[in-house]
């Protein structure tokens, strides 16, 4: 039946709701032959896209859809929001594609009034910046790639500063949204050179930052800022700009790329390195020599030129050398362990390696010769004994000022692991991570356990219940060290196989665990990093409504909250918000936890003012709308998704609908399905109730007979008994059949 009263109601809205208005739909039914046939409106007719009447999204971001015949009907976004693109995520009725932009269908059904929500997430249009940290010397002849130094991006807003913010984003699917926020104690830090498969080290990538500024198709212009640079290297002197279109056609290594930094001059910067052996171990791209390993000690040796085998040694602060010599015979032939031996008694004159950078730094040298000795190794590591290979002394000439930069190697002690929990986007450490090793062996039929105990050098590993596991925890440098395992034992001229899996069991507060998510080991010694991704929070808006009784409502008269309950915990506040005049309550661009497990609450209350404040309006006191809803930053592994559907996992079981899988990654706009109703108390009044007595004669029904004053007397009672007031009151007629009753007062 055509010209029914059909309302479909869809809302509209960019990421993190900064932009609504704008975006375009068309209404089409599918034709015998599954070809669709677009509505136009004007004409009441099916026909050509061209034609179709096209929805757009108010300044609300909502699109009404309104008049429509019978029959089954989709929805299609055809023009994003601008500064938006296509999301490639699972299709829950949008996935802005345009030509597969469908609506899940609906029906419209003759004299049915429908309104359908469906919330329609744009995203904006976004790329990765990649850049390499070198040093700036020579950048054309094989540059050395920088680890460590430290940065944050931010942009420029109306002359405020806006700084990039990963802990506070969703990542959804192939896409990542990040945050802005004026506090720069909200920026998100960055860290050069770590390991990325097909990448050099010292990169820094800075993913998903949106093109233009949103709601337009200006790009953005953002800032890299250095925080902290390499021992011996001065740090940018100004912000890096760049746009998206820097990074359109480049390839890596080219020099729009680079970020360089300049060596000190007069100073030698010490490099220190994991066990090459490792190459290929572990997880195989974490190479011993991408580790920049942290707490080897080195001391600077400057020779007496007026005795043999004596050194002054330069104080670890650089101030000064000191006021005695030290005697070391044949200097390079001895292990660092042996040196140290000699000069123990200096250890004021030591410097450490550093976290992240795995370097340190002699400055305000004079031009002469020099000898850098590693007197201590990093935690895990030994001295090797092939000194030729993996000197524990080297000779640094410093010749008109120039800059030198020497590396050392150190070898893993036999048979050991050594692994670092990491931030996921910065590569900075993460001390207090806790872990078990699952132990598998064959012999010859595969069996497996956990490591009860850290065993002797030579000692076959133990194999215990995982209750009963040793726990490893990372230190201040997020590392872990676990030694002396072996992948091979001969039992009774048998050969045993042993094969090993790091397994962690307790993450730090904020990021996502990696809880039963196994890393396997099968060459020793093995180098892992063992990222874990921020949880962050995402960001939703919701709507509910208002009403009032007996009253016209005003914009802003009535204020609600809301909040996040989970349970034997308080309620905790998210935003403030009012209603406006049509009564909607919006909650917009509001940021949640993003979920380890389970389901949240959202929670709506009306703030309700203490009673005798009340006034005219009487308050529903008790009344809150709560909405359950998941919010993930990333799926546990059992929810992942492919596009339109849900991925089936291990046991090759699906968990969750497309919608729900939706709701959980995108956030969105979320309708309550309940709302808010106050009730205006009216003013005290009198009322005065008059009636109308006549009296016919008999067999007549126009002729009046004469009435007598008071003949007959009237009670007023009320319809319903139980409604509050007394209306115990009568009256009598009068000769013209007026009945008067008093005055009544009603509150």
């Amino acid at each position: 039946m055509e010209g029914e009263e059909f309302l479909a109601e869809m809302a509209v809205m960019e990421y993190a709701g900064e932009q609504v208005q704008g975006a375009e739909f068309v209404v089409y039914q599918l034709d015998d032959g599954g070809e669709p046939q677009f509505w136009n409106a004007e004409q009441s007719a099916l026909g050509a896209l061209d034609d179709a009447t096209r929805y757009v999204s108010d300044d609300e971001g909502q699109v009404l859809i309104e008049g429509l015949p019978e029959g089954e009907y989709f929805v299609r976004e055809v023009n994003m929001l601008p500064g938006c693109t296509a999301f490639d995520g699972p299709d829950y009725g949008f996935d802005n594609s345009g030509w597969d932009s469908i609506w899940q269908p609906f029906v419209v059904k003759a004299g049915v009034n429908l309104s359908k929500h469906s919330p329609v997430i744009n995203y904006p249009a976004s790329f990765h910046a990649i850049f390499i940290k070198y040093d700036g010397a020579d950048l054309a002849d094989n540059p050395r790639p920088l680890k460590g130094a430290t940065f944050r991006v931010y942009r420029e807003k109306e002359g405020v500063k806006e700084y990039l913010n990963y802990h506070k984003m969703p990542l959804l699917s192939r896409t990542i949204l990040p945050a802005f926020f004026p506090d720069e104690a909200q920026a998100f830090v960055f860290a050069s050179g770590r390991v990325m498969e097909g990448y050099m080290a010292g990169y820094i990538l800075i993913p998903g930052l949106p093109t233009y500024w949103p709601g337009t198709d200006q790009p953005v212009t953002y800032y890299l800022e250095e925080l902290t640079g390499i021992p011996g290297y001065a740090p940018l002197t100004a912000p890096l700009a760049f746009t998206a279109q820097d990074f359109d056609q480049a390839e890596i290594g080219e020099n729009d790329y680079l970020v360089a930094n300049t060596p000190i001059d007069r100073t030698i910067t010490i490099f220190k390195t994991g066990d090459p052996r490792a190459l290929n171990s572990g997880m195989g791209r974490n190479a011993g020599w991408a580790q920049a390993l942290a707490g080897a000690a080195f001391i600077l040796l400057k020779p007496d030129s007026g005795q043999a085998d004596a050194y002054w040694v330069l104080t670890g602060d650089g101030t000064a050398f000191s006021t005695e010599t030290v005697v070391i015979e044949n200097l390079q032939g001895r292990r660092g362990d042996e040196i140290w031996e000699v000069v123990k008694d200096l250890s004021p004159y030591e410097v450490e390696t550093a976290a992240g950078t795995g370097a340190a730094a002699f400055t305000d040298l004079e031009d002469g010769e020099y000898y850098v000795v590693e007197t201590r190794t990093p935690p895990g590591h030994v001295f090797a004994e092939n000194l030729a290979e993996y000197p524990v002394v080297q000779q640094v000439i410093i010749e008109n000022g120039q800059h030198q930069a020497v590396d050392f190697v150190n070898l893993a002690q036999e048979g050991s692991i050594i692994f670092q929990k990491v931030d996921a986007f910065t590569g900075q450490p993460l001390p207090g991570v806790k872990f078990i090793l699952k132990v598998k062996k064959y012999d010859p039929n595969w069996s497996e356990g956990y490591l009860g105990s850290v065993p002797a050098q030579g000692e076959a590993p133990s194999m215990v219940e995982k209750h009963k596991a040793h726990v490893f925890t990372s230190d201040e440098n997020g590392m872990v060290y676990i030694p002396n395992l072996i992948t091979e034992d001969n039992v009774d001229g048998k050969t045993v196989e042993y094969r090993y899996h790091l397994m962690e069991i307790e993450t730090l507060e904020g990021y996502y665990p990696l809880l039963e998510r196994e890393i396997e080991v099968w060459s020793l010694p093995a180098y892992v990093e063992y990222p874990n991704i921020p949880l962050g929070k995402i960001p939703f808006s919701l709507r509910a409504l208002k009403k009032l009784k007996y009253g016209t409502l005003q914009d802003g008269q009535f204020t609600f909250g809301i909040y996040q309950r989970e349970p034997d915990k308080p309620d905790q506040l998210l935003g403030i918000t009012t209603n406006d005049a049509d009564g909607v309550i919006l909650f917009k661009n509001v940021w949640i936890d993003a979920r380890i497990s389970g389901v949240t609450q959202l929670v709506v209350k009306e703030v309700v003012p203490p009673e005798e404040e009340w006034g005219n309006i009487i308050y529903d006191a008790q009344k809150e709308c709560v909405q359950e809803a998941e919010f993930w930053l990333l799926p546990p592994p059992e929810k992942m998704y492919r596009a339109g559907g849900v991925m089936p996992m291990q046991n090759g079981e699906t968990t969750l609908s497309a919608a729900a899988i939706a709701l959980m990654f995108k956030g969105g706009l979320i309708f309550v399905l309940c709302g808010f109703e106050n009730e205006v108390k009216l003013a005290p009044v009198d009322v005065e109730i008059e009636a109308d007595k006549s009296l016919y004669y008999a067999g007549t029904e126009a002729e009046e007979a004469p009435l007598d004053e008071g003949a007959y007397r009237f009670t007023l009672t009320k319809l319903d008994p139980a409604s509050p007031g007394d209306l115990s009151v009568t009256a009598a007629n009068d000769a013209q059949g007026k009945v008067v009753f008093p005055a009544i007062s009603f509150d």
